[in-house]
């Protein structure tokens, strides 16, 4: 069992891709005294929706009339993204080995860890409410491995919460198709998951229309294929953040406790998640040709969104080879069956 498991998914509040650690302990509700006791957790992305939290300290959930969970930050350690924002091609390399972000329209992609030995680029873009911080733990995952991951970012989350969610598909996928044709050449796949899916089918789409070559793979999750008809009711109209986070975790799971019970945690994380099941509801297929480059479609095998039939209707959309899987596990299957999600993504890739 993950240090995130025996935690409720309070590894939430760590944040901006990179380990953070923080002091999880027990003290009487009129102490504020807090005893030194810190872990090292695993980072956002073991758990579904994710989001930023900048406090320094947390209070946690009640657990009786006479104490209570309190969780410290340590500002010292806080993670933090880059404030530089490269404009030169996209190499994705660095000489130190830092961090690296690339902008365009206010799409941003991140790499945790430049590998200048990196032999394919694995761009991932994450669920509806997700981060880049999402991916931060398949960067460690896959350090063995000649594999580089470029975790995209959306305004309106993490370090950039101050600025306004997009709800145009259109201007998301226009602004990561430039970072993409900036790159240095090397090839790289698209992963997404969920509306992520839908973001990289776009881009993969729109760098053909462009005329954009290296794209040798797009894998695809928790998502059915984009040409049918979405049957689920629209969830943006509902009003209120309390009901419309209940309504997004009863339909597709991974919401924290905490975040149901804590309104100021849940203002932090609903008008990028608002946003994004926008772009969810009103998603509207165009007609085009399938596309040239393999796909591999993955899903819980317990998923209630994703049939089975349904997601091998992804066949329809390329003309090379297609395959499908389903890992046990529900929407967010792929936190519990990282490593073996991993695997086949790198045995794909790599083969």
């Amino acid at each position: 069992m993950s240090v995130a498991d025996r935690w409720d998914g309070l590894s939430y509040l760590s944040y901006r891709s990179a380990r953070i650690r923080y002091t999880r302990v027990r003290v009487p509700t009129t102490s504020s005294t807090i005893p030194p006791a810190t872990e090292a957790i695993p980072t956002i992305g073991d758990s579904g929706i994710v989001f930023s939290c900048s406090a320094v300290a947390v209070i946690g959930p009640m657990s009786s009339t006479f104490s209570r969970f309190v969780y410290v930050i340590p500002p010292s350690t806080s993670a933090t993204i880059p404030n530089t924002i490269s404009s030169t091609p996209m190499s994705f390399t660095s000489s130190s080995g830092a961090p690296v972000v690339h902008e365009s329209r206010q799409m941003r992609f991140f790499i945790a860890s430049p590998r200048a030995d990196a032999a394919v680029r694995l761009v991932c873009f994450p669920h509806a409410g997700g981060t880049a911080s999402s991916y931060a733990g398949w960067t460690r995952a896959l350090e063995q491995a000649p594999v580089e991951v470029v975790a995209a970012q959306l305004p309106g989350r993490d370090s950039r919460s101050g600025e306004t969610p997009c709800t145009d598909l259109d201007r998301i996928v226009d602004g990561f198709a430039d970072l993409i044709a900036r790159r240095d050449g090397k090839p790289f796949a698209l992963f997404g998951h969920s509306l992520g899916a839908l973001i990289a089918f776009e881009l993969a789409r729109r760098l053909r229309e462009r005329g954009i070559a290296g794209l040798t793979h797009l894998f695809v999750s928790g998502a059915f294929a984009p040409q049918l008809t979405r049957e689920e009711t629209p969830l943006r109209f509902i009003e209120g953040d309390a009901a419309f986070l209940e309504a997004v975790a009863s339909k597709y799971g991974g919401v924290p406790k905490i975040v149901l019970e804590q309104a100021d945690l849940r203002a932090s994380i609903v008008p990028a998640l608002r946003a994004d099941i926008t772009l969810s509801d009103t998603y509207e297929y165009r007609v085009a040709a399938p596309l040239d480059c393999p796909i591999t479609a993955y899903a819980g095998a317990a998923d209630p969104i994703v049939s089975a039939e349904r997601l091998a209707r992804w066949r329809e959309q390329t003309i090379a080879d297609f395959s499908s899987r389903l890992f046990d596990g529900h929407h967010f299957y792929l936190n519990r069956e990282r490593e073996a999600l991993l695997g086949d993504i790198t045995r794909r890739l790599l083969r």
